[in-house]
């Protein structure tokens, strides 16, 4: 996590795969080469929200994770992780906005902090495709039909690094200004959720009304 160069010998010497459950090597990603033009040689993913409803998959929210400094993840963290925060417009893949931690307050950003570019007018690179493939992999979880995203704009088009079932919603509203909720997300949980409910113990369902009410809080 702090960018230097190890032995490779001697750094799994100093892991210890007991305690975790074996370790997991993965394929490091290198970034698109316009995502590398704006955050610097490093992978930068895109939150993508989708719900299923009668069958059809739609995008119903996203934002852009922006690596900055020497992080090697693009997690935003209310701001205190120093990464930024775009708001996307899901049509188009256009940034409307960029925001950060400005004097311990969310701000707008206008350009990247490393690299000088600007963020105005900047589109996301592999957007159609991003959807096509948020399309196929909802039908592959049936089980789900509200899906948070996590894509890797790459060298060699958009990867998927996991799905979510509960997510961050304040992500979607500090990148967007706006709420996360809307017609479509909550035709997709009425459409949904009395398909379980029926199941459900009473104390799942006290802890269930519980966790929602938790939910809308946030």
């Amino acid at each position: 996590m702090d960018n230097k160069e190890r032995n490779l010998d001697e750094w799994v010497g100093q892991l210890n795969p007991g305690s975790a459950h074996g370790i997991l090597f993965q394929e490091l990603l290198k970034p698109h080469p316009e995502i590398a033009r704006i955050c610097g040689p490093r992978a930068s993913s895109i939150r993508v929200s989708t719900a299923r409803l009668d069958g059809h998959v739609s995008i119903v929210s996203a934002v852009w994770r922006i690596p900055t400094g020497t992080n090697m993840i693009d997690n935003f963290q209310h701001g205190a992780s120093g990464n930024l925060l775009g708001g996307v417009d899901i049509a188009t893949g256009r940034i409307n906005r960029v925001v950060g931690l400005v004097n311990n307050k969310v701000e707008i950003v206008d350009k990247h902090p490393d690299t000088g570019e600007r963020f105005d007018n900047y589109i996301l690179p592999d957007w159609p495709k991003v959807n096509e493939m948020c399309n196929q992999a909802a039908h592959y979880l049936m089980g789900m039909n509200l899906h948070h995203w996590d894509i890797a704009l790459t060298d060699h088009g958009p990867v998927i690094v996991e799905n979510n079932e509960i997510a961050d919603i304040d992500l979607h509203q500090h990148g967007n200004r706006k709420g996360f909720w809307s017609d479509t997300v909550e035709k997709t949980r009425c459409q949904s959720y009395p398909r379980y409910w029926h199941t459900l113990s009473m104390f799942q369902k006290i802890s269930a009304t519980f966790m929602r009410k938790i939910d809308q809080l946030r």
